[in-house]
């Protein structure tokens, strides 16, 4: 009786190993190309938002210390005047977030503007505004992300 195996034993199993390693290889390659692209997703949308709040909130600081600057505030307008530009209006037109007609942000699901004076409570009149929050939900595939930022104008008093 011999100890050990055969020399086509041993190329058998090195086959088997190399084929259930080849199998495990695609199937880990393929999540990791699918949570890669999961986070490039989701990374695409929190920066296109962020940068959207950002160009909002610059905006809206330099809203100018005059009665009737303020033209449109309800919870999905924003119309104003800051000390460089005439009538500046954010609005969502379908799931395009527009500056001024241009889209600034798509992919848009919800906007809302609340306004709040001097005290802290919401208020609709406009030239009672003192701090405006900007809320957005942007929706891109199954990813959603909700942003937000409050803005207190610089020049109103």
């Amino acid at each position: 009786m011999r100890n050990g195996f055969t020399l086509i034993e041993l190329i058998v199993v090195i086959v088997l190993v190399g084929i259930l390693a080849a199998t495990a290889g695609l199937f880990s390659q393929k999540m990791v190309l699918d949570s890669m692209s999961m986070i490039d997703r989701r990374g695409n949308i929190n920066a296109q938002g962020r940068k959207a709040l950002m160009v909002m909130a610059r905006d809206i600081r330099m809203i100018e210390n005059e009665s009737g600057s303020i033209g449109t505030a309800n919870d999905t307008v924003f119309e104003f005047d800051t000390v460089n530009t005439e009538g500046i209006r954010y609005e969502l037109a379908g799931t395009d977030l527009k500056r001024e007609g241009n889209v600034l942000c798509s992919g848009v699901s919800v906007l809302d503007f609340d306004y709040f004076d001097s005290l802290g409570k919401s208020t609709a009149v406009c030239d009672q505004i003192r701090l405006v929050r900007v809320q957005m939900t942007l929706t891109k595939g199954e990813e959603e992300k909700c942003l937000r930022i409050t803005v207190c104008p610089r020049n109103l008093e």
